[in-house]
């Protein structure tokens, strides 16, 4: 899990779990989300958008993204992102 990982070991991560995505694969990630003005908090570190859109940078593309609030008491914020790894599709 990326929330787990140090910052700067987490686009590295990211890089190694895109590669396991097979051509016309999907990935989906799913994570504690924050805002960039936010408090990073404790771990598992919730993910800004831009860090989550590190697998776009790894060549994967984007098709589907939600921000929500979870049904956890309190409620968290989550991010629900779907990748399609569209390199070396024929």
């Amino acid at each position: 899990t990326l929330q787990v990982l140090p910052e700067d070991l987490q686009q590295n991560a990211m890089r190694v779990i895109s590669d396991f995505v097979k051509p016309g694969g999907i990935l989906l990630v799913l994570t504690r989300g924050r805002a960039p003005t936010e408090p990073v908090g404790k771990m598992p570190w919730p993910l800004t958008r831009d860090r989550v859109d590190g697998f776009k940078r790894c060549g994967l593309t984007e098709s589907l993204f939600e921000d929500y609030m979870d049904d956890e008491r309190p409620p968290v914020r989550r991010f629900r992102v779907s990748y399609i790894n569209q390199r070396g599709k024929e």
